[in-house]
């Protein structure tokens, strides 16, 4: 049989024998083996949760969770590997199964998941909440963030 892409008899490629599985296979596990190890920018030392250190004064629960997801949000893009990070997204990571590795996640889903239960949060429900102005400016400024970070999946 010949390879349709480079003219090549089948059985003189590398996985030749191995079947359609291994072929389709084997690049996914070279990539995830890459990302774990940090050679292609997914894997995160820096994966824990970020210390946000209250000032002053402690806030009620709602005001330091609104704070709390101000100061964690990514205020701008950073593309360098290995701690690649997006304007509009929060930290996500996710471990890799039997180790103690983090791997960093860019996905819109935590960053729809926010935007989602910030939208129920408006001047009618501000002083419910314990929020003021300010408050309410933060979380418009990062669902709109969000929003622009999720537009980049389109």
């Amino acid at each position: 049989m010949t390879c349709p892409l480079n003219g090549r008899r089948a059985s003189s490629h590398p996985g030749a024998g191995r079947g359609l599985g291994f072929l389709l296979l084997a690049p996914a596990c070279a990539c995830l083996l890459l990302a774990c190890c940090g050679l292609i920018g997914l894997h995160q030392p820096d994966c824990a949760a970020p210390a946000v250190a209250p000032p002053g004064a402690a806030l009620p629960p709602i005001p330091a969770a609104i704070r709390y997801l101000r100061e964690t949000q990514y205020a701008e893009d950073r593309t360098a590997v290995p701690r690649v990070r997006y304007t509009g997204d929060w930290p996500q990571c996710f471990n890799v199964r039997g180790t103690r590795t983090l791997v960093r996640e860019v996905s819109p889903f935590m960053a729809a998941f926010i935007h989602h239960a910030l939208s129920f949060i408006d001047e009618s429900s501000a002083g419910d909440l314990g929020l003021d102005r300010a408050a309410l400016d933060d979380v418009r400024a990062m669902r709109v963030a969000a929003v622009a970070f999720m537009l980049r999946f389109r």
